[in-house]
């Protein structure tokens, strides 16, 4: 093996390396920005969650505040004279 064939190996090996490197770096700050946002999303759920002193989004109108006291309607079938409550 001649002194240019080395050289070249050398160098392919090199720029194998690199582009090795440079994926790797790409995959481990896309990967660390995926779960910044995730994490920015749970922090932020929590947060309104924690001082839910408001009604509930998206929830019916006069429902009330989060954990406040509720009645449930009742329902009574009879069939045949048998009542049967939900």
């Amino acid at each position: 093996m001649g002194r240019k064939e080395r050289r070249e190996r050398e160098e392919k090996r090199e720029s194998y390396a690199a582009q090795r490197s440079h994926e790797k770096r790409k995959s481990n700050l896309i990967a660390i920005v995926v779960f910044a946002i995730i994490a920015v999303i749970v922090g932020y759920s929590v947060y309104v969650f924690a001082t839910g002193s408001q009604t509930v989004p998206g929830g019916p109108e006069n429902s009330g505040v989060l954990g406040s006291d509720h009645a449930h309607a009742g329902i009574l079938v009879k069939i045949f004279g048998d009542a049967f409550d939900f």
